[in-house]
């Protein structure tokens, strides 16, 4: 969905404020700390990535798909298919 276009850091915030609504992952959810880690000092000096990534859902969507969960849903419905199992 072009519409979610996210880092990692979000997606990753997302799924621990999600997990947060969850009784069995709160308690780990809430004592997450993230490390944050510069690209440069990581990768190597050569690797080249981009900021932005929106990929083209245009065929797709030429058939009558369209997207309508949100990636903070997405996330949402993930975690309670785990929770619930």
């Amino acid at each position: 969905n072009p519409n979610n276009n996210y880092s990692i850091r979000d997606l990753t915030e997302f799924i621990i404020d999600e997990m947060k609504s969850f009784p069995d992952f709160a308690e780990k959810a809430n004592n997450v700390k993230l490390n944050i880690v510069k690209p440069e000092n990581f990768y190597a000096s050569t690797y080249d990535d981009t900021k932005n990534r929106n990929p083209s859902i245009d065929n797709i969507m030429s058939l009558g798909w369209k997207p309508y969960v949100t990636l903070r849903e997405a996330v949402r419905l993930t975690l309670r298919g785990y929770y619930e199992d």
